[in-house]
């Protein structure tokens, strides 16, 4: 997608395609949409659920990724917290 297309999705509609790509890899997950990026926060089960968040929001949206905040938990359980 090219930035015209990023612009016409929404932080939640991101959040949305992106949990439903990655198949419970990820918690909690908020993206941030910026005029220069895009920053990433919640959890991932491993470190390869990080790296994939960060690839398929980058080509989902076209744009760079600003900061990829995303905390690696190695557990399979969701965490309790949701302020995660």
């Amino acid at each position: 997608m090219n930035t015209d297309a990023a612009s016409t999705l929404s932080s939640e509609q991101a959040e949305a395609v992106l949990r439903q790509r990655l198949y419970g890899r990820v918690w909690h997950l908020r993206v941030q949409i910026r005029e220069e990026g895009v920053v990433l926060q919640g959890v991932a089960v491993n470190y390869y659920g990080k790296q994939m968040t960060q690839h398929l929001a980058q080509k989902l949206l076209g744009l760079p990724i600003l900061a990829n905040e995303m905390e690696v938990r190695g557990n399979t359980a969701p965490p309790q917290d949701d302020s995660v």
